[in-house]
């Protein structure tokens, strides 16, 4: 997380293909849209074991607000 903003930049995971072997993943976001009203990233990096694997540049995001707030609240 930035320290700053509170912003993930960057996610790392070790993934289990099987038994013995085992991918590390790493995604590096971009920052968000300047003029978005929500702070999501604006694109990605994924590396699979240190080589990049695929990139995403997103210009436009929509939200879906239509989403009840009842599937985000805590279970008690």
């Amino acid at each position: 997380l930035d320290k700053a903003t509170g912003l993930e930049v960057y996610r790392r995971s070790s993934v289990k293909i099987d038994e013995r072997r085992r991918k590390d993943v790493e995604l590096i976001y971009s920052a968000p849209l300047e003029d978005a009203k929500y702070l999501i990233p604006a694109g990605f990096e994924l590396l699979v074991d240190g080589v990049l694997y695929c990139t995403a540049s997103f210009d436009k995001v929509e939200v879906n607000v239509g989403l009840p707030n009842f599937l985000f609240e805590a279970e008690e």
